[in-house]
């Protein structure tokens, strides 16, 4: 019934269910072609949850905050993305992800913001906090980087949820933001570093959706 009814299955730890109850939920999600994903390694404690999850062949996995090099590159291999969520992480006092391992290892990931409890889902703090941590961990990180943080917060959920969305082009879905380049905007230096560490929601001047305003 919950098949049914969702988009697939998200299990918030591999250490609450059974091995047997674990690999039947994953091939019952597989089989009727819905996503499946867990929560992994938010915890010290859980460090050797990546492996035990990608043994399920997930769509995803979450958090992934103390996974290490050895970890991302299994990940990698497998071609399973992550999503991080580097506030709520942070805000829970459990750490923040190794993000910059993430992109040394050529890691397909995702940005959100799990916990709506804990810190408001803004994408945009979710970015600017993920910047910042990159930065800490990375300080060489630049222009390139940050393009690939936007991407992880724009494009990369496109291709992993299969939305019927994509680049503003001829024929497209004219699905898109307009920001506004006035305030924190202006005379940015490099404009991937500029839009990851400084837009804001009300730098939101309008929304089309299917080329229509919102």
């Amino acid at each position: 019934v919950v098949l049914k009814k969702s988009d697939g299955i998200g299990l918030p730890s591999l250490n609450a269910f059974d091995e047997k109850i674990l690999r039947s939920i994953a091939n019952q999600t597989r089989r009727a072609k819905k996503l499946f994903s867990v929560h992994v390694a938010e915890l010290k404690s859980a460090r050797n949850e990546v492996e035990r999850a990608l043994e399920l062949r997930p769509s995803f996995i979450v958090h992934a905050t103390h996974a290490d090099e050895e970890d991302f590159v299994s990940v990698q291999k497998n071609d399973v993305p992550v999503v991080f969520c580097p506030r709520a992480n942070s805000l829970l006092g459990v750490g923040t992800p190794s993000i910059h391992l993430a992109l040394a290892t050529n890691v397909r990931f995702c940005f959100g913001t799990d916990n709506a409890m804990v810190c408001q889902p803004n994408m945009f703090k979710e970015l600017s906090f993920a910047w910042a941590c990159l930065r800490r961990a990375d300080p060489t990180a630049g222009g390139e980087e940050a393009r690939k943080l936007l991407q992880a917060a724009t494009i990369e959920p496109l291709k992993l949820f299969n939305l019927p969305w994509g680049p503003v082009e001829g024929g497209g879905s004219a699905t898109f933001m307009v920001l506004t380049r006035g305030n924190n905007l202006t005379n940015l230096t490099n404009v991937y570093a500029g839009l990851v560490n400084r837009t804001r929601a009300d730098n939101i001047r309008k929304i089309y959706a299917r080329g229509k305003i919102l």
